[in-house]
């Protein structure tokens, strides 16, 4: 993790909302690193299995991230695999460097943080759940199922609750929220 850029501003991780693409000072950092991560690390992997986790930030909006994800994809390198922890805020439109880099997605991590619209509405500032809904669909039409799971920041009144475990929804209950329990006096099926 190095590049923070993100187009959301949840009370979880940020308190504004974060473009480190052009920054004076963050950019020129981030562009040394990545060219360090292309000559020291991608290019000296040979054939052993090689598993690079991206996140912090939104990767799919990271002007260097889209950098190495299409230096990895020119590499030719099918050994190298990628977890991506995202948003999903950028699925539809990235969906050209989302179908490229498939083959080297071990996993895709979407931070859904919520299972209806008005919870989303309030941890995930400047996110719209329709357009995460019609992301996730998109990426599961790309991926498939088992390539993408759920992530949570589990919160209270405001107050955050750590939580290391991952939520798989197969195949992310339909995309229309969580199931619903029978009303009163209905006989469960």
């Amino acid at each position: 993790d190095f590049d923070y850029t993100c187009n959301y501003q949840c009370p979880s991780c940020r308190t504004e909302v974060i473009n480190w693409n052009n920054d004076v000072t963050f950019a020129p950092i981030n562009d040394r690193i990545a060219q360090r991560i292309k000559h020291q690390v991608i290019d000296r992997i040979k054939n052993q299995p090689v598993l690079i986790r991206w996140a912090g930030g939104e990767p799919f909006i990271s002007r260097v991230y889209l950098d190495l994800f299409e230096y990895i994809i020119l590499s030719g390198k099918s050994n190298i695999m990628n977890v991506i922890q995202t948003n999903g805020s950028y699925l539809r439109s990235k969906s050209h460097i989302l179908e490229r880099l498939a083959p080297h997605i071990k996993e895709l991590r979407i931070s859904f943080d919520a299972a209806t619209s008005d919870t989303y509405a309030q941890v995930r500032r400047n996110g719209i759940w329709s357009n995460l809904i019609d992301n996730v669909k998109h990426a599961l039409e790309i991926l498939g199922p088992h390539k993408i799971t759920a992530d949570f920041v589990v919160q209270s009144s405001g107050h955050q609750r750590s939580f290391s475990g991952r939520v798989y929804l197969p195949p992310l209950l339909p995309l229309g929220g969580p199931p619903r329990p029978p009303a009163a006096g209905a006989s469960p099926r």
